[in-house]
């Protein structure tokens, strides 16, 4: 059964070598191996002008916000960071001040990249509440998830408006809830492209 799977397998690496487009030629009395998938010089300098990458740099960007509603249910700060243009990850915590304290965090994926621009978005967050006055006696915490849905804009002066509807879950309720949020924010770093 060994010599047939290795059978087999030497059929397969003959094939994968004749597959290159390999050739042997004598040159000198010796032979010499060649595969024309090695790219020379010109081919590499047309393939290049077929696929070139974008000449705008992206710099990465630290975002402050202040929320009105969100995964927090009221009011809370959040920090949000741009690692790769369209990709932001999001924190946040709602101040003990009203209700109770309660903190999130998520990501959101932004389907255009130009900020200045109204830019829809996607996203996903955790989020946990204490001491809520939704909860009742038994239960002091709701733990469960956000899923909004937005757009966002940013000015050449770095400040953010963005605004967004969600789904929202807990672990008290089987049923998924709608809410929605208003943020507006400042960006570090932000060149305003």
């Amino acid at each position: 059964m060994k010599s047939i799977y290795l059978f087999l397998l030497s059929l397969l690496m003959l094939n994968s070598l004749n597959a290159q487009n390999s050739f042997v030629y004598k040159n000198d009395n010796q032979y010499k191996l060649l595969l024309k998938s090695f790219p020379n010089k010109q081919n590499i300098t047309q393939k290049q002008s077929a696929f070139t990458l974008p000449t705008k740099k992206f710099t990465n960007f630290l975002g402050v916000n202040l929320v009105a509603g969100g995964p927090s249910g009221l009011t809370s700060i959040s920090v949000d960071y741009h690692p790769i243009q369209r990709v932001s990850f999001e924190v946040g915590f709602k101040p003990a001040l009203i209700i109770g304290p309660g903190y999130y965090g998520g990501l959101k994926y932004f389907f255009k990249d130009d900020f200045k621009k109204a830019t829809p978005f996607i996203g996903i967050y955790r989020r946990t509440l204490k001491n809520n006055i939704f909860l009742t006696s038994q239960k002091k915490v709701i733990n469960g998830f956000y899923f909004p849905v937005g757009i966002q804009t940013i000015n050449a002066n770095a400040w953010s408006f963005t605004m967004e509807i969600a789904g929202i879950t807990s672990d008290h309720k089987d049923k998924i809830g709608l809410w929605g949020a208003i943020k507006i924010g400042y960006y570090f770093f932000y060149k305003g492209e």
